[in-house]
C-alpha cells in the first residue's frame, strides 16, 4: 500500500497501473485548464496490482474509516461477495461498460481523431513493426496498420483495442505511457468523446471533487 494513501481523506483504488496513469494524466490536463487537482482534493490513487487484490485493499481502508472508491475493468470480474461487502459498507464503484477492459473503453470511447492519435502514440513508443504485427495477429490477418490509419470504423476500434492489450508489449500498460497519453490525447479529446465514456470519466472526477 502506498504510504500517501494513509494521509489522504479519500482513496481511489485502481485495478492496475494503467488506471492510475489514466487518472494522473487526466488530472494534469484538467489542472492546465484551471481545475483543482486530485491532490488538492485530498485524493490518493492506489494501484491494487490486479483484479483479485482490489478488495483486500479497498475493504481494509474502508474499515479504517477512509472514504474509498474502486475503479476497475469489467472484462474479468472480482469476487462478487467481496465487492458486495464493499458496496454495502458505503464504498463507491466505478467500472467500464459491460465486458470492457480499459483499452476497450478507450478505443470505443474517444473520438475518431482520438483513436488515430492513440495509434500514432503507440507507434512512437513501440515502432511501426510491432504495432503492425499486433494488428495483424489480433485481426487474423484481415487488417493492417495502413487500414487503421484510414477512415475509422467500429471494427477498427475493436481491433485496435484488442491489439493495445496484447499480453506482450501492451501499448499503454505502464503508468508513464498511459499518463502521457491521457494528458496529451485523452484529456483534450474528452469533449468530443462518446457520451458514455465521457460520463464514466466525469463520474470518477465528481467523486474526487466531493472529497
Amino acid at each position: 500500500m502506498q504510504p500517501d494513501a494513509f494521509l489522504a481523506r479519500s482513496v481511489l483504488i485502481c485495478e492496475g497501473a494503467s488506471e492510475v496513469g489514466l487518472l494522473r494524466g487526466l488530472d494534469l490536463h484538467r489542472m492546465t485548464a484551471g481545475q483543482v487537482s486530485l491532490n488538492a482534493h485530498g485524493v490518493a490513487l492506489v494501484d491494487a496490482g490486479g483484479v483479485t487484490k482490489i478488495y483486500v485493499r479497498a475493504n481494509a481502508l474502508a474499515s479504517l474509516g477512509y472514504r474509498v472508491a474502486v475503479l476497475r475493468d469489467d472484462d474479468v470480474k472480482p469476487d462478487a461477495g467481496e465487492e458486495g461487502v464493499f458496496e454495502v459498507g458505503g464504498g463507491d464503484l466505478f467500472k467500464w461498460q459491460d465486458g470492457q477492459a480499459l483499452e476497450q473503453a478507450l478505443f470505443a470511447g474517444v473520438s475518431d481523431n482520438g483513436v488515430h492519435l492513440l495509434l500514432e502514440r503507440a507507434v512512437e513508443i513501440h515502432g511501426e513493426e510491432l504495432i503492425a504485427a499486433h494488428i495483424d495477429t489480433t485481426s487474423s490477418g484481415i487488417m493492417s496498420l495502413a487500414d487503421c490509419r484510414g477512415r475509422m470504423t467500429d471494427l477498427i476500434r475493436t481491433t485496435l483495442a484488442d491489439a493495445a492489450k496484447y499480453k506482450k508489449n501492451s501499448w499503454f500498460k505502464t503508468v508513464s505511457c498511459m499518463e502521457e497519453a491521457a494528458r496529451d490525447i485523452i484529456g483534450p479529446d474528452l469533449p468530443n468523446a462518446r457520451p458514455e465514456f465521457r460520463a464514466a470519466i466525469e463520474a470518477v472526477f465528481n467523486w474526487c471533487a466531493d472529497a
